[in-house]
C-alpha cells in the first residue's frame, strides 16, 4: 500500500511527540537557571498583577513576556519553553522558543497559567512561573474604575507637585546657568568687584583719615611758623602719636586683606581651570557615549542581517519540505539542515544577550588561586576537534614554573576559547597555531600565534572594538559577530590586564594578554 504524503507527515508527528514526551519525563530540574516574566499587558497596556492574580473581561487580550535568565559563564544551550492553561477542568499545554504568549476571548473563570523552560538535550528545566487569570467581566469593570481613578490621582499628585516647582524654577535655572561656564565665569566677575569694590571703599575711608591728620600738622606747622608762642601741646602730640599707630595697624590689616584678596582671587581662577577641564572631560564622555551607541546601532545592523539569511534559508527548506514528495531520508536530511539552521540564530540571539548583560552591569569576578596550565589545557582539548577538521596543529608551551594566579577561572577559559576558535576560523587549512605561557616581572603572559591571514594596520587599529567585524573572512566559512575580541578585552581588564596584537598581512597574528599574579590590592 502506498502511504501517500499527509500519511507519512501524520507519523513522523506521532514519532516526534511520543520522543518529545519520554524526554520531558526524564528532566531534572535545574536551580542554575531562572524564568522570569519581564511583562504583562492587557489590551496592549501594561499591568501588574495585585494578590498573585490579573483580573480581566471575557473581550480582553491578554499577553505575558518572559525570558530566561542564565549565568554568565552558562554553556551555549538550546532550550524550549513550555506553556500551560489550566482552569481546573481542560488543560492545554504547548511548547514554543518563542518569548511571549498571547490569549484573547477567555471563557469566565478561574485560569492558571504555568510557564516553565526545558533542554532536552542536556535533561533539565527550570522551575515554573505560576500566574492566577481571574476572567469576570464584572470584577474586571470594577478594576478598570478603579484604575481611571488612581490615574486622576497621580494626574492631579503631578499637578500639585508641578506648581510647586515653578516657585523653585528660578532658583534651579539659576543654579544651572552658573554651572555653566558663562555663569561660572559671570559669578567669578561678580565676586572679584564686590571685592574690590570692597576693598576700594575701606582704603577710601583711610586715605582720607591720613589727609586729615596731614591738614592737622600742616596747620600745626603754619601756626608754629606764624607765631613762636603757639607751640605743640603734650596733649595733642599725644594724640597725634596714637592717631599715627592706629593708622599703621590700620594699613598693616588693609595689607592682610588684599593679599587674602589675592590668594582668593587665585583660587577662584584655579577652581575656574578644574570646572572648565571637568567640562571638557564631560564633552568627551559625551562623544564617547555617543560612539558607543553608534557601535550599538551598527552591532545589531549585523546581527539582524546574519540572522535574516539563515531565517531565509529555513523558509527554503520548509518550502521544500512541503512542496515536493519526498523520501524518509530527505525529510530527515531537511530537517536537520533545520534545526542547524535554527542553532545559528540561536547562537547569534545568546551574543545579543552577552553584550547586554556585560553592559547593563558590573562584571562579578568569581577570583581563586588557579594555575593557568589547567584552564590552557581544557580549552585546547575542546578545539582539537574544529583545528582537525582543518588539519592544523594546535599546541601549548606553557612555563613550568608558572605561580596559580588570582583570576575567575570561568571567564579566562571564555577569553582564551576566543582566541583560539578565531585562530581556527581565519588560519587556513594544514596552519599551525601555538598557545605560549609565561611570566614576566609580576605578570603571567598568554600568547595565541598562528600563520593565518594576519591583520592590517587598520584591523588591528578596531579590533577590540564591540561589533566590528575584521577585513578577513574565515577560512573554512564560518561564522563571525564580530564580539569576541570586545568580550575578550572586558574580561582582561576587569582582571587589571592589557591585550594587544602583534600582525603581519599574510603572515599570521599573535593576539596576546597579561594578568597580574594578585589581584587583591588593585585599583578598581
Amino acid at each position: 500500500m502506498k502511504i501517500n504524503k499527509i500519511h507519512l507527515i501524520f507519523i513522523i508527528l506521532l514519532v516526534f511527540i511520543s520522543n518529545l514526551s519520554l524526554a520531558l519525563s526524564q528532566l531534572q530540574q535545574n536551580t542554575d537557571y531562572e524564568l522570569e516574566v519581564t511583562q504583562i499587558t492587557v489590551n496592549n497596556e501594561p499591568t501588574e498583577p495585585q494578590k498573585g492574580a490579573i483580573v480581566i473581561a471575557s473581550t480582553d487580550s491578554l499577553s505575558i513576556d518572559y525570558k530566561l535568565l542564565e549565568p554568565v559563564n552558562a554553556k551555549k544551550t538550546d532550550f524550549f519553553y513550555r506553556l500551560t492553561l489550566t482552569n481546573g477542568n481542560d488543560t492545554s499545554t504547548s511548547n514554543s522558543g518563542f518569548p511571549t504568549v498571547k490569549y484573547n476571548n477567555l471563557m469566565e473563570g478561574r485560569y492558571f497559567i504555568i510557564i516553565s523552560a526545558f533542554a532536552i538535550r542536556e535533561k533539565w528545566e527550570v522551575k515554573p512561573y505560576k500566574l492566577q487569570i481571574i476572567v469576570d467581566n464584572k470584577l474586571a469593570e470594577l478594576w478598570k474604575k478603579n484604575k481611571e481613578i488612581e490615574k486622576k490621582l497621580l494626574a492631579k499628585q503631578k499637578q500639585l507637585l508641578n506648581q510647586n516647582r515653578k516657585s523653585e524654577d528660578f532658583y534651579a535655572h539659576l543654579a544651572e546657568f552658573l554651572q555653566t561656564p558663562i555663569g561660572l565665569a559671570l559669578l567669578i566677575l561678580i565676586l572679584i568687584l564686590i571685592s574690590f569694590f570692597t576693598f576700594y571703599m575701606v582704603y577710601r575711608k583711610k586715605i582720607n583719615q591720613i589727609k586729615r591728620v596731614q591738614k592737622l600738622i600742616e596747620k600745626r606747622g603754619k601756626n608754629m611758623a606764624n607765631s613762636e608762642l603757639a607751640p605743640i601741646t603734650q596733649e595733642e602730640y599725644e594724640k597725634l602719636i596714637a592717631e599715627n599707630a592706629n593708622l599703621k595697624a590700620e594699613m598693616s590689616s588693609m595689607k592682610g586683606q588684599i593679599d587674602a584678596m589675592s590668594v582668593r582671587s587665585n583660587e577662584l581662577a584655579s577652581r575656574n581651570k578644574e570646572l572648565e577641564a571637568k567640562i571638557e572631560l564631560l564633552s568627551n564622555s559625551k562623544s564617547d557615549l555617543e560612539e558607543l551607541a553608534k557601535q550599538k546601532d551598527d552591532l545589531f545592523t549585523i546581527v539582524i542581517h546574519d540572522i535574516k539569511n539563515p531565517a531565509a534559508i529555513i523558509k527554503n527548506l520548509v518550502d521544500l519540505l512541503r512542496s515536493y514528495d519526498l523520501t524518509a531520508n530527505e525529510q530527515q536530511e531537511i530537517i536537520e539542515d533545520i534545526a542547524e539552521t535554527t542553532l545559528k540564530i540561536v547562537q547569534l540571539s545568546q551574543e545579543v544577550t552577552k553584550i547586554l548583560t556585560l553592559e547593563s552591569s558590573i562584571m562579578v569576578l568569581n577570583l581563586e588561586p588557579s594555575p593557568i596550565k589547567y584552564v590552557i589545557d581544557d580549552v585546547i582539548i575542546r578545539n582539537k576537534p574544529d583545528a582537525s577538521r582543518k588539519r592544523m596543529s594546535l599546541f601549548a608551551e606553557v612555563d613550568s614554573n608558572l605561580p596559580d594566579l588570582e583570576i575567575d577561572s570561568a571567564k579566562i577559559d571564555e577569553v582564551l576559547d576566543n582566541l583560539i576558535s578565531n585562530a581556527i576560523k581565519f588560519t587556513q587549512e594544514g596552519g599551525s597555531i601555538r598557545v605560549k605561557a609565561y611570566k614576566e616581572l609580576k605578570d603571567v603572559i598568554v600568547e595565541v600565534s598562528d600563520n593565518g591571514l594576519g591583520l592590517s594596520e587598520e584591523d588591528v587599529a578596531k579590533a577590540f572594538r564591540r561589533g566590528q567585524k575584521l577585513s578577513n573572512k574565515p577560512t573554512g566559512g564560518e561564522t563571525s559577530t564580530g564580539i569576541g575580541l570586545w568580550i575578550v578585552k572586558k574580561i582582561v581588564d576587569a582582571h587589571h590586564g592589557k591585550v594587544w596584537i602583534k600582525s603581519v598581512l599574510g603572515k599570521g597574528s599573535t593576539f596576546a594578554f597579561s594578568i597580574p599574579q594578585k589581584q587583591s590590592g588593585l585599583k578598581e
